[in-house]
């Protein structure tokens, strides 16, 4: 059985929660430079957008899975992790 697919292990409209959380105290704390903060916030911006009841389709299994906001998503996040990896190890 695959992960995604048991509710009790993880709840996926929770995870921009954490997402949010963890973005935002480390531009706080100032652990990440400009382009860092910009990148991650971008992904955090797009969750902003996705919420809501609106939009509660986007916050399924399937939707993340195959909805285009999920794929937009995950380009923004591996350009955030590009951008967060050591100098020495990025990738161009």
């Amino acid at each position: 059985m695959s992960l995604l697919a048991t509710d009790a292990l993880w709840h996926i409209d929770e995870f921009a929660l954490d997402y949010h959380h963890a973005a935002h105290a480390s531009i706080r704390q100032g652990l990440l430079t400009e382009p860092q903060a910009r990148a991650v916030l971008a992904l955090d911006e797009l969750f902003d957008q996705m919420s809501g009841e609106n939009n509660a389709r986007l916050w399924t299994t399937e939707a993340l899975l195959s909805a285009s906001e999920w794929q937009r998503a995950r380009k923004l996040a591996d350009e955030a992790l590009r951008l967060l990896a050591p100098e020495s190890q990025r990738m161009p």
